[in-house]
């Protein structure tokens, strides 16, 4: 009876995309409807765009059967049918077979039987005298919808969930054990056709033989009494069979009295003219007529997807009804009434749901989730809560997976738009699932739609007269973008709820079934004489018993011991899921700064991955997933975080309705997870999710719970043993928390040092800091994020440094507190950190990582600066010879410049600070070779190339210092260099060396002139240049000076430049003399006289 809910169960793929599901003997009924006036009872139900059509035998059900199923139709047909027919002739009869009936087909099977040839050796003879054909092997795969063969199933996981989902394989293979059971009532066909009939696309099931051999590699095998014409019905038999088993030929077999006659092949095409007389039997255009017409008036009338539609026409009738059932016999429904179709489409709507859930697995399209929505609600709706805990609880974990799917991250939701757009067309698969309304109460319910039978051999006798509605949102799921993340999360935890419920109250009636079968059975049992004691029967080999049928009340009699742990399936994976929709709701409440809400809700999530977790260990079970332990854990660790920078602040805002809703099925849920866990829950992880820390020193307190919650979810992440196609995105999530973990111990070991500068000499709270700067480099080495461990060991050089200056005396007043090895082993090392960060970025550093490059040179730059500084300013000569601590601080000093240029190649702003840096760091150089230069004796062989040096680094500071406009610094290395060549002066004796030094002491000074010293400085700065400006106004007295007495020692030869040179020197000490003039203007006007001189102009300059 029902063949076609099999068809549609075997390949439910083809369901919504073909227009008719039916076994070839349903199809032939209804194409010979106008040519046959017997009985025609059809059982119509819809499911999408595709019609499932099976044979209903009313004699058998409604007369001979004493079953009390179907009294409620029995009733209605009373009512509707027998009752108003005026005709005396019975409309419902029974078949009953003539002796002739049997005669001819047990000749028919015995000569199918003789017609298969056993022994393929044997002479063929030739097709004139008899055509013996070996039967075709034609499997299902032939001609079937193919299904899927891919076998790589979608992984349970939404970054942090990477498991399979099961329970869509244990209600798959719950379904099957049921048809498996069914077997002996409802054999397999051989074969399952695709068949397109002009437009009409039809999975068609069929029995009839197909022999073949090489010539003739499908027929189809006939046997006709010759006595007998070929009518119209056995021609239509016969050419409808082989045009939908793609036939080409037949081979009629002729007989007399079972001899027989002769053999005739026959082309399929031709079977419409084969009558004896002039003309066809039938015009397959006619053929084709009926098929439109039927198909259209059934589409168009049977629209409500869920509902059973019968199609009857009554012996000899003209008209043919469709009745829809389930409306107009619900006034026949008495109080343990049920229709026996019910749960069959239910279980066909979960599987053609499932089935396109499992299509599109990796692309999330609205269109084909609202249909999903639509065919699920629609299964629900059929089914009794009491009784179908499974099929509820399934459809309810599929619902709640359509507003969360099983691969969304929490931590990176999309945005209500994206998550929504588009498909690349994926739902123009599922294009045919229409939008009809299965609860619609339209007028034309109670009307029974007829069609007349004669008028089908005309095309276009029957048109659509009902248009179809157009596409539009259900109002329990849109498909527009109007749904938000929060109203997703509320409307999936309520199929949580009710399938967590379901599975519950299951439990509860099996518990008080075994109770009171136990009281029964333990109470007297006395006979009442008007009551038959029944014999009970319980089979000796329960493992054969059939379980179940696919029918009636028996469907939900099927022992749960079928597929084992069914149920701890089910509520593992709703429990997940439900673990997941709270990580989603904590995320957003974390995302809007509601921490405590978020820790309710987590504290929540976690409770329900608790639970699962014990139904799996009662079960016996040792392999368990923890993927939602370990997101729920990590969003506690960023929550924490979070905290630290913001108050634990309640929402005082007003819920939302939606808010509301969550609230209420957040109160429900502790009281069905303790149900389910028969126990009350431990909350191992109850010190996750407490806001609150009872200690003086919260921020550490804090931050060590941090990263207690990340280590453990790196700890239960770690102990998942994924399958090979989450490998990828269980790796992802590992260095995600790996970096999380490595960012936590960051951030203690900057506390630790920030505090340790605070308390000096706490060897402690360094030794804590340097302990998690280190295990933050191994995390980040780890997963090979290279800036990130480059800023860990820059980070540990920091700490290095600031152990140096822990160690420094607390105030260095004089060159007495030496440079400590100590500091200075401390330095060495936060070098090498330093130098470590710069490889461990590689050579592009400078292009792939600017910023970490640029700040980890910078800090390098820095620690060699200092460390040169101090061994210049406090020089441990006490330790090491002069010459080592010099040629050190250049070393260190020369590294610092290198790496001031290598930071000025990249156009950021600390360019100013590099060039200061160079600046500083070239000055000290001038004056550290300046010292040597001063203090060595003058048959030293370095004498000369010490004086070049210091020269240079001389020059090259002073040219930067005008460059950044420091007009301070720049005289004081002017004075420094005409120190620096006043003392190389007091070593010469020649004439033009000595005239060579002071001219080149003067072309320094000059170069005063060049820059504007009245731009505007604070008083300090003005007073500290003016002090500056009048030294050098006296250098220039002096210069000049010694000048006229160098030209003195040759008088005879230069008695011009005397002259001019003594004139120069009357100006200045009368300029100088003036009290109403500046510096500035003094230094200024002798400069300009200078100048204006060209008395220098031969002079050499550099």
């Amino acid at each position: 009876m029902l063949s076609s809910f099999r068809m549609a169960n075997t390949f439910p793929e083809c369901v919504g995309s073909v227009d008719v599901i039916a076994e070839s003997d349903c199809i032939k009924k209804l194409l010979l409807m106008p040519f046959d006036s017997t009985l025609i009872s059809l059982m119509v139900h819809r499911i999408g765009n595709t019609l499932l059509i099976d044979e209903f035998d009313l004699a058998n059900h409604l007369i001979l059967n004493e079953s009390k199923q179907w009294s409620w139709l029995k009733r209605f047909v009373d009512d509707m049918i027998v009752n108003c027919k005026t005709n005396s002739k019975p409309m419902i009869t029974k078949k009953v077979k003539t002796r002739d009936e049997l005669q001819t087909k047990n000749m028919l099977c015995k000569f199918l039987h003789y017609s298969v040839d056993q022994n393929q050796n044997q002479t063929k003879e030739s097709p004139e005298d008899k055509l013996r054909l070996s039967p075709k092997k034609s499997s299902q795969s032939d001609n079937k919808c193919h299904k899927s063969d891919d076998n790589e199933k979608k992984d349970f996981y939404f970054s942090h969930y990477n498991k399979e989902s099961q329970v869509s394989e244990i209600i798959a293979k719950r379904l099957d054990q049921i048809e498996d059971n069914s077997e002996t009532r409802f054999p397999g066909f051989l074969r399952n056709v695709l068949w397109t009939f002009e437009d009409i696309r039809m999975l068609v099931a069929s029995n009839m033989p197909i022999f073949g051999d090489s010539n003739h590699p499908a027929v189809s095998l006939r046997l006709h009494d010759m006595k007998r014409p070929i009518n119209v019905l056995t021609g239509l038999d016969y050419w409808l069979d082989n045009l939908m088993s793609s036939v080409p030929e037949v081979v009629m077999c002729y007989h007399l009295e079972g001899i027989v006659q002769k053999y005739e092949l026959i082309k399929t095409e031709e079977i419409p003219q084969m009558s004896a007389t002039k003309g066809s039997l039938f015009s397959p255009k006619v053929v084709q007529n009926i098929a439109q017409n039927i198909l259209s008036f059934l589409k168009s009338k049977a629209t409500k997807s869920g509902h059973t539609y019968w199609l009857f026409k009554g012996k000899h009738d003209d008209v043919v009804k469709l009745y829809d059932l389930t409306t107009l016999c619900v006034d026949y429904m008495r109080e343990n009434d049920s229709n026996p179709f019910a749960i069959p489409v239910a279980m066909l709507l979960y599987r053609v749901a499932k089935n396109m859930k499992d299509a599109n697995q990796s692309k999330h399209s609205p269109v084909i989730d609202s249909k999903i929505h639509k065919l699920l609600t629609n299964c629900l709706s059929l089914l009794d809560p009491t009784k179908h805990s499974q099929i509820i609880s399934s459809a309810n974990y599929l619902l709640s997976e359509v507003y969360i799917p099983n691969d969304i991250d929490p931590t990176l939701l999309p945005s209500v738009s994206d998550s929504n757009v588009g498909s690349d067309g994926s739902e123009e698969d599922f294009e045919d699932f229409d939008d009809f309304d299965s609860s619609d109460g339209s007028s034309d319910d109670l009307n029974v739609p007829t069609l007349e039978v004669k008028k089908l051999g005309f095309p276009d006798s029957y048109t659509n007269e009902r248009p179809r509605k157009p596409k539009q949102s259900s109002s329990d799921f849109d498909v527009e973008n109007s749904l938000e993340w929060s109203v997703k999360c509320e409307r999936a935890l309520k199929h949580i709820v009710e399938g967590l419920n379901s599975l519950f109250h299951s439990n509860v009636q099996k518990q008080e079934e075994i109770l009171y079968k136990t009281s029964k059975d333990e109470s007297q049992k006395m006979a009442n004489p008007n009551e038959a004691i029944p014999l009970n029967y319980d089979s000796l080999n329960q493992d054969n018993c059939d379980n179940g049928s696919i029918t009636g009340k028996e469907l939900t009699q099927i022992a749960p011991q079928v597929i084992p742990n069914w149920k701890t399936c089910l509520e593992v994976c709703l429990l997940q899921k439900g673990a997941q929709v709270f990580c989603i709701l904590a995320e957003l409440a974390n995302s809007k700064t509601n921490c405590l809400k978020a820790l309710k809700f987590i504290r929540m999530g976690v409770m329900c991955y608790e639970t699962a977790l014990d139904i799996i260990e009662k079960s016996g079970q040792t392999n368990y997933f923890k993927e939602p332990i370990t997101c729920l854990l990590a969003l506690c660790g960023d929550i924490h975080l979070k905290i630290l920078n913001t108050s634990l602040t309640t929402d005082e805002s007003s819920d939302s309705d939606n808010e509301k809703e969550v609230n209420e099925l957040f109160n429900k849920l502790p009281e069905i997870l303790e149900k389910l866990s028969e126990k009350q829950l431990i909350e191992e992880f109850r010190w996750a999710y407490n806001p609150v820390i009872n200690s003086e020193n919260s921020v550490e307190q804090r931050l060590i719970l941090c990263y207690r919650c990340y280590e453990e979810a790196l700890y239960q992440l770690n102990d998942i043993k994924p399958t090979n196609k989450a490998k990828t995105e269980n790796n992802t999530l590992q260095e995600r928390l790996s970096k999380r973990l490595g960012y936590i111990c960051n951030e203690l070991a900057n506390y630790y040092m920030n505090e340790s500068l605070k308390h000096f000499n706490q060897i402690a709270l360094t030794t804590k800091s340097l302990t998690n700067f280190r295990e933050a480099v191994d995390l980040f080495t780890k997963v090979g994020d290279k800036e990130n461990t480059s800023l860990m060991l820059s980070n540990t050089g920091r700490l290095m440094r600031t152990c140096a200056h822990i160690f420094a005396p607390t105030f260095r007043q004089n060159s007495s507190d030496e440079f400590s090895s100590k500091e200075r082993q401390f330095y060495i090392k936060a070098m090498d950190y330093y130098k470590s960060a710069l490889n461990e970025l590689g050579v592009d550093s400078q292009s792939k990582y600017m910023n970490a490059f640029d700040n980890i040179n910078w800090e390098l730059c820095t620690t060699l600066y200092t460390i040169g500084c101090l061994m210049q300013d406090f020089a441990p000569l006490s330790t090491s010879a002069f010459e080592i601590v010099e040629e050190e601080i250049t070393k260190y000093f020369t590294e610092a410049l290198n790496l001031c240029q290598n930071g000025q190649k990249c156009d950021n702003s600390r360019n100013v600070l590099y060039q200061y840096r160079t600046a500083t760091i070239s000055h000290r150089l001038a004056s550290l070779h300046h010292n040597s230069y001063r203090n060595m004796s003058d048959e030293s062989e370095r004498r000369k190339q010490i004086y070049n040096a210091s020269n240079n680094y001389y020059e090259k500071s002073r040219l930067m210092y005008k460059l950044l406009n420091d007009k301070e610094e720049y005289v004081r290395v002017c004075l420094e260099q005409i120190g620096l060549h006043e003392r190389n002066l007091s070593q010469l004796n020649g004439f033009g060396s000595k005239l060579k030094a002071l001219h080149l002491i003067l072309a320094i000074i000059l170069t005063v002139n060049d820059i504007d010293f009245t731009d505007s400085e604070t008083d300090e700065e003005k007073q500290k240049i003016d002090g500056l400006l009048q030294l050098l106004s006296a250098r220039i007295s002096l210069s000049v000076k010694a000048l006229i007495k160098c030209y003195s020692s040759k008088a005879s030869k230069h008695k011009d430049s005397i002259q001019k040179w003594t004139q120069i020197d009357e100006f200045i000490a009368k300029t100088n003399a003036s009290k109403r003039t500046t510096v500035y203007d003094k230094v200024n006007k002798i400069c300009a006289k200078i100048n204006s001189s060209k008395l220098l102009e031969t002079s050499p300059q550099k």
